[in-house]
């Protein structure tokens, strides 16, 4: 269960014995949903010269669950590093990236964990098990669905400069954002379509394309063009 080194005293040998009794006593105590008792056995198993790779991953995900994300990454690093084939280190980091906006790192981690998880061995069909008791087809399945999500913010986090009306004191807020080569047209915050020039939704909004009625003859407001936009930055 635990590696002795060929130079260990025997202080060294009872730290790791105890460190690994303080290893179980964390499993226990996160079975449990216990989270900061598991953390406290965790960081006293470490501390014991118990520092197999499944304890800084467990200690990772009581960071993580506690909102201790760099500290979560930190500790996934270590746990990749002893053993680099399984595929909930980097899916647990992968966590961790993106609640800090870390987009690239995420979709990174995400791409390892479904190369990874394709292996077949116990832990593979045990992660693809809980994967399909959530709804998914399996495992990969999942790690897919969060690069779809991970790709998409990372795309929105990219626009910087966008153009904003406000047509008639708020009754309809219209937005015109830079993704990729292209430009989204938001209506009421709700993505309507995509243009290849900001122009072209611009003018999609004066022509009545999106369905709002924005030609008002009764006021004889006139139709919307870019230049009455406002540039902003987001």
């Amino acid at each position: 269960m635990f590696k002795k080194k060929s130079n260990d005293s025997n202080r060294s040998t009872e730290e790791s014995l105890e460190g690994y009794e303080a290893f179980q006593c964390g499993i226990n105590s996160y079975l449990k949903k216990d989270i900061s008792t598991a953390l406290r056995h965790f960081n006293k198993s470490i501390e014991s010269g118990y520092k197999q790779s499944d304890v800084f991953s467990y200690r990772a995900h009581c960071l993580q669950i506690l909102g201790y994300h760099n500290d979560a990454i930190n500790d996934f690093d270590k746990a990749i590093s002893l053993s680099s084939r399984d595929t909930n280190d980097f899916f647990g980091r992968s966590v961790s990236k993106g609640a800090i906006k870390d987009y690239k790192g995420e979709i990174s981690d995400l791409e390892k964990a479904i190369v990874i998880v394709k292996e077949e061995n116990v832990f593979n069909k045990a992660y693809n098990d809980e994967a399909t008791k959530d709804g998914y087809k399996n495992a990969s399945d999942l790690f897919e669905a969060r690069l779809l999500s991970a790709k998409l913010n990372l795309e929105v986090s990219t626009m910087k400069k966008y153009y904003y009306y406000n047509f008639r004191q708020g009754q309809f807020i219209f937005k015109i954002q830079p993704t990729g080569n292209q430009w989204v047209l938001f209506c009421d915050n709700k993505p309507f379509n995509t243009y290849n020039t900001p122009e072209e939704a611009a003018v999609a909004v004066s022509s009545g394309e999106t369905g709002y009625q924005l030609w008002d003859n009764l006021t004889g407001e006139e139709p919307i063009n870019l230049s009455a936009w406002e540039i902003k930055e987001s």
